[in-house]
């Protein structure tokens, strides 16, 4: 009987080890760079270099693009919602713009209207 607690207590401590040394293995292996084959022969003396991200910058309001539309000239008809049409006579088509004045503006909404005014912009200065 004492045989078989000595073992059950060998066994038990040959499991927390063994689980010790693959927790220990899971960090390391979490901790090392991926490899990179060309880094031998592009970096021999181990030199780590960053590369540097682009800065996210915070996205414009919708009350600024409304205000950057008034400015080029667009007039603002209403829609159903929080959606608001500009209208220009040299623009083909419409911008639409959903949302609350104080919420962020999407990409594809700040885009449009940078398009839409650089168009605009080009035409008055092809007219003159």
């Amino acid at each position: 009987m004492g045989e078989l607690r000595d073992l059950c207590g060998a066994i038990a401590h040959l499991q927390k080890q063994k689980t010790k040394r693959d927790r220990k293995r899971q960090y390391q292996r979490r901790s090392r760079l991926p490899p990179n084959p060309k880094s031998k022969i592009q970096n021999p003396k181990g030199i780590i270099k960053l590369e540097i991200q682009p800065v996210k910058r915070m996205p414009k309001k919708i009350r600024d693009l409304k205000a950057m539309l008034k400015k080029a000239g667009f007039t603002q008809r209403s829609g159903k919602g929080s959606h608001t049409k500009w209208l220009h006579p040299l623009y083909p088509g419409r911008i639409t713009l959903s949302g609350k004045d104080g919420g962020d503006a999407k990409p594809y909404q700040e885009k449009e209207v940078a398009d839409a005014i650089q168009i605009v912009q080009s035409q008055n200065g092809g007219d003159s």
